[in-house]
């Protein structure tokens, strides 16, 4: 009565080996320069990018069978790598790239699906995807982040930033550079503690932005039909231009008279320093999206 197990706990040990057999690790690593220019190609999966203080790159692939096969190298200022081979057709979870490289490289990265996740870097980033997101937490110099229908996060201070959407959502946090933010349906949330100059641009998309602005900052938000709101410091030193063809006004600023019921644009100034054309410049105008402008007195 014994003979029987044999084959069944054989099918139990195949049943439990199948997820391992299914993927492979596959692994490189190269000395590059500290500003090595860098493309990097996973359609499928999940690619991360972090930064660390060597003049290396090391990559580990974690690649599902019929799932391709790790490629690349380079060395100096130029090197590139990814999966290739990838089968289209494959069903379940695609290719995870992790991937150490000098904190100043320069960084290309194509995606499909993939999600792209980077961190800890302080060069130039360019992203492109389809449906997957893009995460990004640190300070680079310059990020251009570009999605169809994937959602992009940007948190920290980076310099410089471009970012591209269909209908994928956008929040920024902690930015206060050069931004610059366009969507189709995508909504966009900006947080920071102070915008120096940000031009947001949106169909149908809401925007949010709660942050401050020194007396030089300029914001201009643009939209056809999404809502706008802003939230500023009580402090805010301003001159506004607001215009929306067939949406409302709102203002509920510290000191300030709410608008009559039915204004379609306005302009007005408020602090010493706007008053005398010296302020910072706020621009919004939408075809029938709303327009609230707050003051938040406890700060931001």
């Amino acid at each position: 009565m014994a003979a029987p197990i044999v084959p069944s706990l054989l099918l139990v040990a195949l049943v439990l080996a199948a997820p391992v057999a299914a993927q492979r690790k596959q692994t490189k690593g190269f000395a590059v320069a500290p500003d090595v220019a860098l493309r990097i190609h996973n359609l499928v999966g999940v690619t991360r990018v972090t930064g660390w203080d060597r003049d290396s790159i090391a990559v580990v692939a974690t690649i599902p069978v019929r799932g391709g096969s790790l490629f690349g190298g380079g060395g100096g200022r130029f090197a590139k790598l990814g999966i290739e081979g990838q089968d289209p057709n494959l069903t379940g979870p695609g290719s995870e790239l992790d991937v150490r490289v000098p904190r100043g490289a320069r960084v290309w990265i194509k995606s499909a699906s993939a999600n792209v996740e980077l961190s800890n870097l302080g060069g130039e980033i360019e992203a492109t995807s389809v449906t997957g997101a893009i995460h990004l937490e640190g300070a680079p110099r310059v990020t251009t982040l570009e999605t169809i229908d994937g959602a992009v996060t940007v948190t920290g201070g980076a310099t410089v930033v471009r970012v591209r959407t269909g209908a994928g959502p956008v929040r920024i946090i902690g930015s206060r550079g050069d931004l610059a933010v366009s969507t189709v349906e995508g909504s966009v949330v900006i947080e920071s503690d102070q915008l120096i100059s940000a031009r947001i641009q949106s169909v149908s998309g809401k925007v949010e932005v709660r942050s401050g602005l020194p007396l030089d900052g300029r914001l201009e938000v643009e939209t056809h039909g999404g809502d706008v709101q802003l939230t500023l410091p009580a402090n805010t030193d301003a001159g506004f231009d607001l215009s929306s063809v067939k949406g409302t006004l709102t203002t509920k600023i510290a000191g300030r008279s709410a608008l009559a019921p039915g204004t379609r644009s306005t302009r007005f100034t408020i602090g010493k320093k706007a008053g005398v054309g010296r302020g910072a410049v706020i621009t919004v105008r939408t075809f029938s999206g709303g327009i609230q402008i707050d003051s938040n007195p406890g700060g931001l």
